[in-house]
């Protein structure tokens, strides 16, 4: 019990010094203060100092520690609790470890919802008697709202979620198929079962394998063939080059060619009307941009999912930065945890590619193996947050280390849908539609495992 409250304080302390902080982004600091209720925190200086925090927000749009000191000198008391202005001035120094104060609140709200839970257990074991109708009117009034059980751990459950469960569990194994039937098979144990909402998906392949024009080939499945609604963010390529493969995906013709095509301006027609549905039907949002911050691209995702769309690309995730003084891989955990959160929080299946690492290259030119997770670049923070990873792999000929096959395997490399991995189908690339299309695996193929 002693090493929960410690906990929970720091976490407080933690949250404090994060709103303070005189380089914090105005947009996480408005998310916290949105999201904060005082009665979540135990600590009353931090309380104190959270209203001074809240007020200075609301007057001015912004957080300072002197406009703070200020507030609280205002209140009767307020800054003697707190131990003098020195004290708030010094929590606002730079400190690494409060950059996450969306992280500190979501432990302090989890803390003040188990205190909550435990109140209401201890208020129906009480109340318990043996005069069953009135047992079990009281059990009703506390199970509506939360019963609980616990473990040995102290960690709860709470019922009513759980009973609740079985009227959504529909909705829990919705699922997006993905446009190969093979990869489906794999990720997925329902027969028209697919991708997960509510989920990080990763795509990897090592360099020049195809990893964009594989996202194309899924956005362009879920336009054109089931009417989904879809977002794209984009740091990989110019927008001449995304529109190309656009163009080419729709009508099969590749722009930069037109002088092959005696059909071009038909096609030229076709797409254009094409994009006219898309708009009229609010099916397509495009953000194509160079500069990959986090705050803009969660921003993104809020604002395409208030127009209904539940499908979003990321390419690529290992390009999206935060700010923070940690080193890379403490900027990857926080740009990946605020990602799964999003997905989780507005039922998105976000699929993001991510790059694999560099030394893979030189290794499968000597050798072609089969692709790994460990191949995948900040691998240990993907693999964790997401529920499905798919791996594009491109094998090459028998006796033949310069020469690559006709086909690339896509590897589901990992499911928490189905709980396989290891299996993948074939794949042939269409140079016209410039996408990926399934191909059938009819007999014994001649190529390294």
């Amino acid at each position: 019990m002693a090493d929960r409250t410690s906990t929970i304080r720091l976490a407080e302390q933690r949250l404090v010094q994060g709103l303070l902080q005189r380089d914090a982004s105005p947009s996480i600091v408005s998310e916290v203060l949105q999201e904060l209720r005082l009665d979540y925190v135990t600590s009353d200086k931090a309380r104190v100092v959270l209203s001074a925090i809240a007020q200075v927000h609301e007057a001015t749009g912004r957080v300072s520690p002197e406009a703070v000191v200020t507030v609280l000198q205002q209140q009767s008391g307020a800054i003697q609790l707190i131990g003098g202005p020195e004290v708030v001035l010094k929590l606002a120094e730079p400190d690494r470890l409060a950059a996450d104060p969306l992280g500190h609140l979501r432990l302090i709200k989890a803390e003040a919802r188990r205190r909550e839970l435990s109140k209401k257990a201890r208020k129906l074991a009480a109340a318990a008697t043996d005069d069953w109708p009135t047992a079990r009117k009281i059990a009703s009034e506390i199970s509506s709202d939360a019963a609980l059980v616990g473990d040995g751990a102290g960690e709860a459950v709470d019922l009513t979620e759980l009973v609740g469960f079985a009227d959504r569990v529909d909705v829990f194994a919705e699922e997006v198929p993905t446009p190969f039937r093979g990869a489906n098979k794999m990720i997925s144990r329902r027969p028209d079962g697919g991708l997960p909402y509510s989920a990080v998906v990763g795509i990897s392949a090592r360099t020049n394998s195809g990893k964009s024009t594989l996202l194309m080939t899924f956005l362009l499945h879920y336009l054109l063939k089931l009417k989904l609604p879809a977002g794209y963010v984009n740091f990989e390529m110019a927008s001449d080059l995304l529109y190309r493969n656009l163009f080419a995906g729709v009508v099969g013709r590749d722009p930069w060619r037109a002088a092959e095509y005696k059909d071009f301006e038909a096609k030229r027609k076709q797409f254009k009307k094409t994009v006219a549905t898309w708009k009229k039907n609010d099916l397509l949002y495009l953000r194509n941009q160079s500069s990959p911050n986090l705050d803009d691209v969660i921003a993104f995702l809020n604002t395409v999912a208030d127009h209904g769309v539940r499908v979003v690309f990321l390419d690529t995730v290992n390009r999206v930065r935060v700010q923070t003084r940690g080193n890379r891989w403490e900027m990857m955990v926080t740009v990946l945890q605020r990602l799964e959160e999003c997905a989780l929080r507005r039922g998105l299946c976000l699929i993001c590619a991510c790059q694999e690492n560099r030394q893979q290259d030189k290794e499968r030119k000597k050798k072609s193996h089969r692709p790994l997770l460990s191949d995948i670049a900040d691998s240990s923070e993907i693999e964790k947050v997401s529920a499905v990873i798919l791996q594009l792999h491109r094998p090459r000929k028998v006796g033949l280390s310069d020469e690559f096959a006709d086909h690339s395997e896509l590897y589901v490399t990992k499911s928490r849908v189905s709980g396989g991995h290891g299996g993948f189908c074939r794949l042939s690339y269409d140079p016209d539609y410039r996408i990926f299309r399934e191909r059938l695996m009819k007999g014994r193929e001649e190529m390294i495992p």
